[in-house]
């Protein structure tokens, strides 16, 4: 099936999906989505992981943090593929 792959490996098994400029891993890990400009060398990529540890007591800048950094990812993406589709003229 177009763009999707299923990885196996000695450590498990995994399964990509997506498209030249924009994929997700998923795997035992976590979700590895990356988002590149092809041609460029430029790429993003990211874990979320499923397992996070919690801080003992919660720290609400922290938090602050994290949701500025995920907002600012995918304006980010959004960025690159949009930038990607422009250069291509809309085909990847």
């Amino acid at each position: 099936m177009p763009g999707v792959s299923i990885n196996l490996s000695k450590t498990g098994v995994s399964t990509t999906l997506g498209v030249k400029g924009f994929h997700s891993n998923i795997s035992k890990l976590g979700v590895r989505t990356t988002v590149s400009a092809p041609g460029t060398g430029l790429s993003y990529s990211h874990l979320e992981p499923y397992k996070q540890q919690r801080p003992a007591l919660p720290n609400p800048q922290k938090a602050s943090n994290m949701r500025i950094a995920s907002i600012t990812c995918l304006i980010l993406a959004a960025l690159i593929v949009v930038l990607v589709l422009i250069a291509t003229g809309g085909h990847f």
